[in-house]
């Protein structure tokens, strides 16, 4: 592994795109300290998670005040925080270009 001056990587992309943990293990592997923890979520999370309050017959203005919602802001918002770089990985969508805008 190369040494590298660690400063934290915020790797953003979709849930849907199977290469965001292949970027994120290529740059780890470079010596970088790459955030990539929110795709453990898997490809459907949002789709469940927007089931899930349809389910409970919420509004979307419901939902997003709730707490699986406020939850995710969060933990998303903690390392975004913290990072010093991003990296945008397209095809991404909204949420994925404001996370970068916050960068």
């Amino acid at each position: 592994m190369k040494s590298v001056i660690q400063v934290k990587i915020y790797l953003i992309g979709s849930l849907r795109n199977p290469k965001v943990p292949k970027l994120g293990e290529e740059l780890r592997a470079e010596g970088y300290d790459v955030f990539d923890s929110w795709f453990a979520a898997g490809k459907n999370a949002d789709t469940e998670w927007q089931r899930y309050e349809q389910g409970r017959g919420h509004t979307y203005i419901e939902a997003v005040a709730g707490l699986a919602a406020g939850h995710v802001f969060e933990f998303d918002k903690k390392h975004l925080f913290e990072a010093g770089v991003g990296i945008l990985m397209l095809p991404a969508g909204k949420s994925g270009h404001l996370e970068l805008g916050v960068l």
